[in-house]
């Protein structure tokens, strides 16, 4: 069984877009900070709006699953949809971040945070799974206060 399936990357929600466009919060998202002890996909953490990419970490995901196609579960409404390949037919993919942690870079200073778990962690069938019994990954990140404030 391959575990190269297509993925479906959601546009950001309404929820996530409007705490990234208010310059007053000026909040920043932990999906810029690479993860401890590797060289993540992602650089580290810079002071700036919230990113409201749903797939800022390139490859990352905190959801992962799959859903018979055609249910109101497995819609995507504009997202890519994909058939799993070996998975029987008929099933819909939906991997994505969908967890957040935000931080006000004026007062906090992201120094890293944890690996997310790789598909061949998990396994050709999504979350939950085995080895990891929820369906979403933990997210943690450890912060620093800013000197001076």
């Amino acid at each position: 069984m391959s575990c190269a399936v297509g993925q479906c990357v959601a546009p950001a929600p309404p929820a996530l877009q409007a705490l990234a466009a208010d310059e007053q919060l000026q909040l920043s998202s932990i999906w810029g900070v690479p993860w401890a002890g590797g060289s993540g996909a992602s650089s580290s953490g810079q002071a700036g709006g919230a990113s409201a990419g749903a797939d800022s970490a390139a490859g990352e995901f905190t959801t992962w699953k799959f859903r018979p196609a055609g249910s109101s579960l497995a819609a995507c409404s504009s997202l890519d949809e994909s058939s799993a390949a070996g998975s029987g037919g008929g099933l819909t993919e939906r991997k994505r971040i969908i967890d957040h942690i935000f931080f006000s870079a004026a007062q906090l200073a992201p120094t890293s945070r944890w690996r997310m778990l790789s598909e061949g962690e998990i396994g050709c069938g999504g979350l939950p799974c085995e080895a990891y019994p929820s369906d979403h990954v933990a997210v943690m990140v450890q912060l620093a206060w800013v000197a001076g404030r």
